[in-house]
């Protein structure tokens, strides 16, 4: 029997759904990027005043969690590692979680971010 072709997404599981969420991600925090610059470049004078709820973007958050990981990043203000924030979180998707929500409610500060030592 022939296959209908469809518009719909196809059920992903496991690594590969994750593979996809990060790709979707990764392209939509390029998008703000280039977004954000195309604005400053066509209106130097322009000032961004509302760039905080851009911040705390769960995206964002996972977009840049992946470049530090990637760079193999190093301990921060806090002397917190990757390695030990990922230990006391159960996996950086729960770590990321937090911060998000710590972001939103504005209840964190740099010595806080790893909130898990």
């Amino acid at each position: 029997m022939e296959e209908i072709p469809t518009t719909e997404e196809p059920k992903l599981e496991g690594a590969q759904a994750k593979g996809e969420r990060d790709r979707k991600a990764l392209g939509k925090v390029s998008l703000l990027r280039h977004k954000l610059s195309q604005k400053a470049k066509a209106e130097p004078r322009f000032r961004f005043y509302a760039l905080y709820d851009r911040i705390y973007r769960r995206d964002v958050l996972w977009a840049a969690w992946e470049k530090v990981r990637a760079n193999g990043g190093t301990a921060g203000l806090d002397g917190v590692s990757i390695e030990e924030i990922e230990k006391a979180s159960g996996e950086a998707e729960a770590f990321v979680e937090r911060l998000h929500q710590e972001l939103v409610t504005k209840s964190t500060s740099p010595r806080r971010l790893g909130g898990c030592i």
